[in-house]
């Protein structure tokens, strides 16, 4: 199954913004960003092998988002 990723991030972030209340939204923004759209930053004079897996649960019934999540992963290892 193919998610859109514009999609999916557009209408997570209207979720964040009408029901997250913490201080700290926009840096919740900007990591579900970074997850969604696999785009890690990349700094000066680092090499840029991040590899890491993301998962992420949906309430297909109602249709919501339930968690996201995102840890380290070992690059000679795959994913099956």
């Amino acid at each position: 199954m193919h998610i859109n990723k514009e999609i999916l991030f557009t209408r997570l972030q209207k979720f964040i913004e009408v029901k997250y209340k913490q201080n700290d939204k926009e840096l919740v923004l900007e990591i579900c960003h970074k997850i969604i759209f696999n785009s890690p930053t990349v700094k000066p004079g680092k090499s840029r092998k991040l590899n890491y897996l993301s998962q992420m649960s949906v309430d297909t019934t109602n249709h919501v988002i339930t968690d996201i999540g995102a840890d380290f992963a070992d690059q000679k290892k795959p994913c099956f």
